[in-house]
């Protein structure tokens, strides 16, 4: 039996009912934004969850861009064993101060697979910009 669990961000599908995904890609990318995703002691019966990754945002990009994939390899060592981490290629964007980080990582079922997440960096020297549509 394939295992089941709730899709992230949580929502009702068409019926009223919980949302749910057996996809082994998609439960695995919702419990890496949740670990990536997570301060440390964010979490007060868990404090030492997650990883320090916005501790970076706030000095040199540069700094940021060497530091974030240890920790992401040190968060999949810790909270993700059944994955296997490979890499993260990070792309910044100076125009919007954003970074794009590529995580790539082996499913349990020895499928390749990557997770994208954007975030701010706050050190950068253009402010965010919001898309206005």
């Amino acid at each position: 039996m394939a295992e089941t669990a709730l899709t992230l961000p949580f929502s009702l599908d068409a019926y009223g009912r919980v949302s749910s995904t057996e996809s082994q890609q998609k439960i695995f990318a919702d419990r890496v934004l949740s670990v990536i995703g997570t301060n440390l002691k964010e979490r007060v019966m868990l404090p030492a969850f997650g990883t320090s990754i916005t501790s970076y945002l706030y000095g040199s990009i540069e700094k940021a861009i060497s530091a974030i994939p240890d920790e992401i390899a040190l968060a999949f060592e810790k909270f993700l064993p059944a994955l296997t981490y490979s890499n993260t290629n990070i792309t910044y964007d100076e125009q919007t101060g954003t970074l794009l980080l590529d995580i790539i990582y082996e499913l349990p079922n020895n499928e390749t697979t990557s997770t994208i997440l954007e975030i701010v960096a706050i050190a950068s020297k253009n402010p965010p910009v919001q898309e206005t549509l």
